[in-house]
């Protein structure tokens, strides 16, 4: 069935407010140039319903969640920023997945532009080796050690997926669901441990988990990403592949940040270059609305009450 009229002017609007964003944005305008605009918004208008598109994370601009102040001018900076230090080919491959769905790009531009803020333009290094093994998204320079940075997301399982494509081939934007608290966790537990165990063993690494899932409940994911963080050998990830720290983020609200203690020791990381990097993370998300942030700075109790002061609505 085809889009109506008033469908059809409801997209087209929210093409119209994409575009407008890219005005000032000469790179983001490079990277979804009007070639690219003509091509997606002809095939976004072909769709029979206005829940069957889906739009590059870079280039929406979203219509139902709160607008996130000055999100494009990071994720400009940032795009410039990273495709300014990448080679051609790794270059070529940043742009093609940013104009697919591109949500793990967007977690990597905000996070260059964050850590530029803290550390400086030149403190951001192109990722090393090949495309065809795990690299990190860039290294940065903390005075004189070189730590890679990693992002990984989190989105709908198969399954989920798959009861959205039924509900709206079914006229619903919406389904019944029973708990999912039990496997949602562990499958964020595999991708935590995933993206702890890749990469380089002989460089401190930070990882910062974005989840643009509806479930877990962010407080559950935050008690395991803590949980993992702060002693990795639980999960059983050996000394030498634990992360200097462990970040996870929500929608790009920033929930915590934990560093681990023995790994800043190994590699001689001072408490001065913890904060600086804890502030570069923070720079690169926005804060939650209650000034919430975890750390591991905080004991257990003081972990749990905070959890608990969030589920119950205070702020």
């Amino acid at each position: 069935m085809a889009l109506s009229n008033d469908e059809r002017r409801w997209i087209e609007q929210k093409l119209d407010r994409c575009d407008a964003a890219l005005v000032d944005k000469p790179t983001l305008s490079g990277v979804f140039d009007l070639d690219w605009r003509n091509a997606f918004r002809k095939e976004a208008l072909s769709v029979n319903s206005t829940h069957e598109s889906t739009y590059p994370a870079v280039y929406a601009v979203p219509d139902y969640l709160p607008s996130l102040p000055g999100l494009h001018d990071r994720l400009e900076r940032g795009a410039t920023l990273s495709l300014s230090k990448l080679e051609p080919t790794d270059r070529s491959r940043l742009i093609a997945h940013l104009r697919k769905e591109g949500a793990q790009c967007e977690v990597e531009l905000l996070l260059a532009c964050g850590f530029a803020s803290e550390f400086g333009e030149d403190a951001l290094f192109a990722p090393q080796g090949t495309p065809d093994e795990p690299r990190p998204e860039f290294s940065i320079g903390v005075d004189d050690i070189r730590v890679d940075v990693e992002a990984k997301t989190l989105f709908d399982s198969e399954s989920t997926r798959q009861n959205w494509k039924a509900a709206i081939a079914a006229g619903s934007n919406c389904w019944v669901s029973g708990d999912r608290t039990r496997q949602d966790l562990i499958r964020l537990r595999r991708t935590v441990v995933s993206a702890i165990t890749q990469g380089r063993c002989s460089v401190p690494k930070i990882v910062v988990i974005s989840q643009y899932a509806g479930w877990p409940n962010p407080m559950d994911a935050a008690d395991l990403v803590r949980e993992v963080a702060i002693d990795p050998g639980n999960v059983n990830v050996c000394s030498t592949q634990s992360p200097l720290a462990v970040a996870y983020a929500r929608l790009n609200c920033i929930q915590g940040v934990w560093f681990n203690d023995d790994v800043a020791k190994a590699h001689r990381v001072s408490v001065a270059q913890i904060e600086r990097i804890r502030r570069a993370i923070g720079e690169s998300f926005y804060a939650r609305s209650d000034g919430m942030l975890l750390t591991e700075q905080q004991d257990d109790q003081q972990h749990s009450d905070l959890i608990w002061k969030v589920r119950a609505g205070g702020s």
